[in-house]
């Protein structure tokens, strides 16, 4: 978007998710957002622009895993929630609880669930709560 969008420049800033297109596209073309629209994503279009956003929403995902596919060893919870740099993953009964610092660990190897119970605690609250939500049967 010649003008607007900076040619070239690269953001290893801002955390994006396709749930964040709408409220972004929006923003960008002056659209309203419809009247009490509940959205997942986050206006990012700052970052198009130029400038890295810090978001301000968490990002969630839903993995049914049925069948499971592949390896067991490769197969993850079925829940995950993505929070400034922390990312938890677990199924909805709570098992399989896993807690990455991706500022640390990018490649999600080293579980902190048990050094970080309070942030385990808050992030799977927030997750259960948004997968409770969910029009599923």
């Amino acid at each position: 978007w010649e003008g607007m969008i900076p040619a070239g420049k690269v953001d290893q800033t801002t955390v994006a998710a396709g749930v964040d297109l709408f409220p972004t596209v929006c923003k960008l073309t002056a659209a309203p957002l419809p009247p009490h629209a509940l959205l997942d994503g986050c206006d990012i279009s700052e970052a198009l622009l130029g400038k890295p956003v810090i978001r301000k929403c968490p990002l969630f995902w839903y993995y049914p895993n049925t069948p499971k596919p592949g390896k067991p060893d490769h197969v993850s919870p079925m829940l995950a929630v993505r929070d400034g740099h922390w990312k938890l993953l677990c199924n909805p009964d709570r098992t399989d609880m896993q807690l990455y610092n991706l500022a640390e660990d990018v490649g999600e190897r080293t579980n902190r669930a048990e050094q970080n119970p309070e942030i385990a605690a808050l992030l799977s609250s927030k997750l259960l709560d948004w997968f409770k939500a969910l029009p599923i049967e």
